[in-house]
Parts: structure tokens; C-alpha cells; sequence
């Protein structure tokens, strides 16, 4: 008997991925639900998206300008790239881990 994938352990890259594997990758999702491995499989997506986010956010702050500075000066402009930046590594993590 397959182990039941519970969506609610589930973050927004992972229930992402189930969703990829549903309408893209059909036999490998039945093979791994089959298996009972389709959840340790989303869980371990989940993890490389976050250590990919905690290792390329500073990297890309630093990059933008995206200072404490910029922050007390700017708190405007500090937000705006901040919000472009996050919806930038969102897309990223999605395109090179979820849906590859």
C-alpha cells in the first residue's frame, strides 16, 4: 500500500512539484507513489529549494545594492527591489529545481 502524500507537511515549492509531476511527469509520479517515495521526494525538493534560497539571497541582495543603508535612506526603493528579488529566486527555484 502506497504512503498517503500529506499536503499539509507540504510548502509552496513542494505541493508545486506534485503538481508538476501530476500534469507533466505522470509515470513518474505513479512510480514514486507506487513506491511509497513520492513524499520523501517532495520533502527533499523542498529542502534544495530552501538551501538554494539561503545560499543565493545574500548573494543577490549584495548584487542589487540591497543594503541596511539603502533601507534607512530608501525604505521605498529598499522594498521594491526587495520584492523583485524575492519573485526573481522564486522563479529561479521553481524553474531549476521544481520543474526540472
Amino acid at each position: 500500500m502506497p504512503k498517503i502524500v500529506d499536503q499539509s507537511r507540504l510548502n509552496r515549492f513542494g505541493r508545486e512539484r506534485l503538481k508538476f509531476l501530476k500534469e507533466n511527469r505522470e509515470n513518474q509520479y505513479q512510480s514514486m507513489y507506487y513506491r511509497g517515495t513520492l513524499m520523501e521526494h517532495l520533502l527533499n525538493i523542498e529542502e534544495q529549494a530552501q538551501e538554494f534560497l539561503e545560499k543565493e539571497e545574500p548573494k543577490m541582495m549584495e548584487a542589487w545594492g540591497l543594503t541596511n543603508e539603502l533601507k534607512s535612506e530608501d525604505f521605498l526603493k529598499y522594498t521594491g527591489l526587495k520584492k523583485n528579488l524575492d519573485m526573481t529566486l522564486t522563479r529561479m527555484v521553481l524553474e531549476q529545481i521544481v520543474w526540472a
